[in-house]
């Protein structure tokens, strides 16, 4: 079914993708498996954003959510992972480059981009919060967004990995080096253990 999506989103059909996206979603409760429906939800939310650009408000607050109400430690860091590098890249649609206010938190669309900068910093260390745990886990667990032939390779197979290389990219990214920095030492402390 993957194969189909990727068809058809080739062939600008993002609406039809989307369904067989769900379909797959549906397949993967069934069966137990929270990877495949994680790629299933973050990929129909690209589809849903292509098709309505402010689609993407109520599926962030849905991620937020997920990420805060995981209980498996490697899928509440692949969420908020995720979470992160789409409010980073979503920050330049804040309605302002200066808050003066805060805009409450399900209310996305009114996000300043200072605010949207903030939650994508939190939510890429909450990314890096138990790297003993991210060590242990296979990246593979959640294909397809670990993409095979680049991914996997490039992050030798181990979710610690590929968790601390997003990590770091999107905290430098967002001017947050000494942080950035920060998240290396602990992969490195685990590595070296």
């Amino acid at each position: 079914l993957w194969q189909k999506v990727e068809i058809l989103l080739q062939e600008g059909r993002p609406k039809s993708a989307g369904e067989v996206l769900e379909n797959i979603r549906s397949q993967a409760v069934g069966a137990g498996d929270r990877g495949q429906e994680l790629a299933a939800f973050l990929a129909a939310s690209g589809c849903r954003q292509t098709l309505t650009p402010d689609s993407l408000f109520p599926d962030i607050i849905l991620l937020r959510r997920r990420v805060e109400g995981a209980k498996d430690v490697a899928e509440r860091a692949v969420c908020a992972s995720s979470l992160a590098r789409i409010l980073s890249a979503c920050r330049w649609r804040g309605v302002s480059t200066v808050s003066d206010w805060q805009a409450p938190i399900d209310s996305v669309h009114l996000w300043s981009r200072e605010q949207f900068e903030e939650e994508a910093r939190h939510w890429y260390l909450v990314s890096m919060t138990a790297p003993d745990t991210l060590a242990e886990r296979q990246a593979s667990e959640y294909f397809p967004i670990i993409e095979p032939g680049t991914d996997r390779e490039l992050y030798a197979g181990d979710l610690l990995n590929l968790m601390v290389r997003r990590a770091v990219e999107g905290l430098v990214g967002l001017g947050q080096r000494d942080e950035a920095i920060a998240c290396l030492h602990q992969a490195l402390k685990v590595y070296r253990n």
